[in-house]
């Protein structure tokens, strides 16, 4: 936003030259977002400089033709039409003094917009993010080698990002150091700052349509990564329920957004950016347990949310903490504060297994609306490793971590769950039952405009079914 030193110097200026029409154009970029503004800096380079080059030229013009007519004219005693120049003169003196008149207005026009420049542009320098020094957003990526780069600005490029499959976050993660979701979460949401240094080739990408929604709320790209890092931090190094993850999972539901347009656009700036966010906090915190485990061990997070959604729970407690200690909505109104905060409550309360049979059951009938629609696509991307290429990579990391709980278990003398037993755990059974029994019927009730999902899904479950042979033999 354009802060009260600019209003100051636009009062001098008002003072200075009794000129009110840059103020109010100023007034107008003032009610607008960053990239509006410079949207608007575009259009005066492009409409008002060159009309002001055109008046010069066309000064310039009749001035010459002006004088070469009034030297060449001599009298004549024989009066014709096709020899009297005094009808041409009047004319060119008519377009002599029009244009004079224009040149002087587009060169005023000019000066204000000069001006206006002027002011935007210390603005914009002093507070938002230069698109050709990403380290004043992200100094993590100008701290890597050119090769690093190099490579990132091939799989975090927005068509990658936007692809529904994306084998590459593992390779993220090592490219960056174990900062996957910080990268995935700038590459997307700051994408109108982060785009311009990964695109390789910016001018056969001028019509992507980059996300939006940072400059649509008001919100700063480096209050947002900052708020970003936290939230990274306190996603713990369990083999599943990670950063690694929580990138997965926002990559997964921005590229569905990307592909179900029609759907995209029924949603309100409000609940794509919740829901987006939900994508990003919905497991943070999470100690790689389960719900069951919580509630037979009577842990402090199970008695304070009564044995319900607890984990679940817990996770909207330390993002919604998190958010507000990082300020990052403090600017809006604190209605749409509130509805932010509610809606991604309810998104991440939504991922809860133990709601999923009526979820599927609700869709089916078609008795949601399209909020309702929304949560339960994250849901969908929660559960959307078997519908992908890096599906045996997740399968090895999920059941590590549920043998992990198994031995925990274990040492602390309680039931081991049957699938959480490493001695007798069977990975492609168990497999084979989570993809025909939850994702399924979860996925087949919708109708993709992607039918690699499906197809994708296909494969893996016929993977599965002839590794559970060679299991059983």
């Amino acid at each position: 936003m354009i802060n009260m030193r600019m209003t100051s110097s636009l009062k001098r200026q008002r003072k200075r030259r009794g000129d009110s029409q840059s103020s109010s154009l100023l007034m107008f970029l003032n009610s607008h977002s960053t990239g509006f503004r410079l949207l608007c800096l575009l259009t005066l380079s492009t409409v008002v400089f060159p009309a002001f080059q055109h008046s010069n030229d066309v000064d310039k013009t009749t001035k010459a033709y002006y004088g070469s007519i009034t030297k060449s004219q001599e009298p004549s005693s024989v009066h014709s039409p096709l020899t009297d120049t005094s009808s041409t003169t009047s004319a060119l003196h008519v377009s002599l003094t029009h244009a004079k008149a224009f040149a002087t207005t587009a060169e005023q026009s000019a000066q204000e917009a000069i001006q206006v420049i002027e002011v935007i542009t210390k603005d914009f320098e002093s507070e938002s993010p230069s698109l050709s020094h990403v380290n004043n957003i992200l100094p993590e990526y100008d701290a890597l080698s050119e090769s690093t780069k190099h490579e990132l600005q091939q799989i975090l490029s927005y068509d990658k990002v936007s692809t529904y499959d994306y084998p590459q976050i593992f390779r993220l993660d090592e490219l960056t150091e174990g900062h996957s979701l910080l990268f995935m979460s700038w590459a997307i949401l700051a994408s109108p700052y982060s785009q311009p240094m990964l695109l390789q080739q910016p001018e056969q990408n001028a019509n992507v349509a980059y996300c939006q929604l940072l400059d649509m709320f008001g919100i700063s790209p480096s209050t947002f990564v900052d708020f970003i890092r936290a939230i990274e931090l306190q996603y713990k190094n369990n083999p599943y329920h990670n950063r690694i993850h929580a990138a997965d999972v926002f990559q997964t539901l921005h590229s569905f957004l990307e592909d179900e347009e029609s759907f995209r656009s029924k949603l309100s700036n409000i609940e794509h950016l919740s829901l987006l966010l939900a994508a990003i906090l919905h497991d943070v915190g999470h100690d790689g347990t389960n719900n069951d485990f919580q509630v037979q061990r009577q842990s402090e997070i199970a008695v304070k949310y009564h044995n319900i959604s607890v984990l679940e729970n817990y996770h909207v407690e330390i993002g919604l903490r998190t958010l507000q200690e990082s300020g990052l909505l403090n600017h809006l109104p604190h209605e749409q504060q509130t509805e932010i905060q509610e809606r991604i409550s309810q998104a991440i309360l939504n991922t809860d297994m133990a709601t999923h049979g009526g979820q599927v059951a609700t869709y089916k009938l078609g008795n949601l609306d399209d909020w309702q629609q929304a949560i339960y696509f994250l849901h969908l991307c929660d559960i959307s490793n078997p519908t992908k290429s890096t599906f045996s990579k997740w399968t090895d990391f999920v059941l590590e971590e549920f043998c992990q709980l198994g031995d925990l278990q274990r040492s602390l003398g309680l039931p081991v769950t049957p699938m959480c037993d490493r001695t007798s755990v069977k990975k492609a059974k168990t497999q084979q039952n989570f993809l025909k029994h939850l994702v399924l019927p979860a996925f087949e009730v919708v109708e993709f405009s992607n039918p690699n999902i499906m197809e994708r899904f296909q494969a893996n479950f016929e993977y599965w079914m002839q590794q559970g042979q060679d299991e059983e033999s």
